[in-house]
């Protein structure tokens, strides 16, 4: 079984999915690093084409055992890598306030779904999509003030607790 971390871009799951590996002895597996240049898929191939590079690699990270996954903050809005995710493991919302998403993506580069416009209402609105799916999640675990490093041991605590 994986254990797959979602969440909005911004709320932790590439910085806490390494440590939470390294607590339970698994690998580490960060489905945007292993499609690769976003901002440059984006720019030459637009984000249909992102889309489908990452439900690629989600099938097969899906199909191995015994990962820690973050999954890009929009994976969840494709069937079938719902579909896959669930078949494979347990998700884990990091849930994040909007306000604290606001303030670490203002200094973030290189996302370009937030590219143009204010960012509280992009934020707002894809967030509108995406809550939905994030909120199935088999565990929810508030990110609010904690350190990566706390985030990941209440996951494991949460885990250790889920049937």
């Amino acid at each position: 079984m994986n254990i797959y971390l979602v969440g909005f871009m911004g709320s932790g799951k590439s910085a806490v999915g390494p440590i939470l590996a390294r607590l339970m002895g698994r690998e580490f597996a960060d489905t945007d690093a292993l499609v690769g240049d976003i901002p440059g898929i984006f720019r030459s191939k637009g984000e249909e084409a992102f889309r489908d590079m990452e439900s690629a690699v989600i099938s097969s990270v899906s199909r191995r055992k015994g990962l820690v996954v973050s999954l890009g903050g929009g994976a969840l809005l494709r069937p079938e890598n719902r579909a896959a995710v669930g078949r494979s493991g347990k998700t884990v919302y990091l849930r994040c306030a909007a306000s604290a998403l606001i303030e670490r993506l203002s200094r973030s580069k290189g996302r370009p779904l937030l590219a143009g416009g204010d960012l509280r209402s992009r934020i707002e609105e894809l967030m509108k999509k995406r809550r939905p799916h994030y909120e199935k999640a088999d565990i929810t675990v508030r990110v609010g003030g904690r350190s990566v490093r706390e985030l990941a041991e209440a996951i494991l605590r949460r885990l250790k607790r889920a049937p």
